[in-house]
C-alpha cells in the first residue's frame, strides 16, 4: 500500500491507533523527553496535514522485551507521559504486544498469528486489542 493510499484513507478516517516501538533509542544530544517530543510532534503534523478531525485513541506498545531495559525505558517514558492514551486491560494493566518469536514467524508461513499459535503471548495481545477496539474489555 502506497503512502498516497493511506493518507488518503485518513482523510476519512476519524480514530487511530499509535504503534510504538519498544526499542526506541534516543540520540544522545536529545533530552530526556525526546520519545514524548517526537510523538507529539508527529501525531500534531498528521492531524494538520491529512486530517484535523483525526483523533489518536491510544498508543499501543509493541516488540517489548521485560529483558531488555531499554524496551523498559520506552514503556515507562510512555507510562509516565501518555498515560490516558495508552490501552488499558483493566485498571492496572496496559496491552502491550511483546517481541515474539511466534509474531516474527506467522507471516512467513502465510498465516495470521491467531492461526498460527493462538495461545502465543502475542496472539494473547492482539486479542486483547481486538476486544478493547470493539469495546469488549
Amino acid at each position: 500500500m502506497s503512502i498516497e493510499s493511506i493518507q488518503k484513507k485518513l482523510e476519512y478516517t476519524k480514530y487511530v491507533i499509535g504503534e510504538q516501538l519498544c526499542y526506541y533509542e534516543p540520540s544522545r544530544n536529545k533530552s530526556q523527553n525526546t520519545l514524548v517530543q517526537e510523538l507529539s510532534s508527529s501525531l500534531n503534523k498528521k492531524q494538520k496535514s491529512i486530517n484535523p478531525k483525526l483523533t489518536i485513541k491510544g498508543f499501543l506498545p509493541t516488540m517489548y522485551s521485560s529483558q531488555n531495559n531499554l524496551s523498559k525505558q520506552v514503556l515507562s517514558d510512555l507510562s509516565r507521559h501518555f498515560k490516558h492514551r495508552l490501552l488499558k486491560i483493566d485498571d492496572d494493566s496496559f496491552i502491550v504486544v511483546p517481541r515474539n518469536v511466534k509474531l516474527a514467524e506467522s507471516p512467513s508461513f502465510g498465516l495470521p498469528i491467531m492461526l498460527y499459535d493462538k495461545h502465543a503471548s502475542g496472539s494473547k495481545a492482539y486479542l486483547n486489542l481486538a476486544k478493547k477496539v470493539i469495546g469488549q474489555l
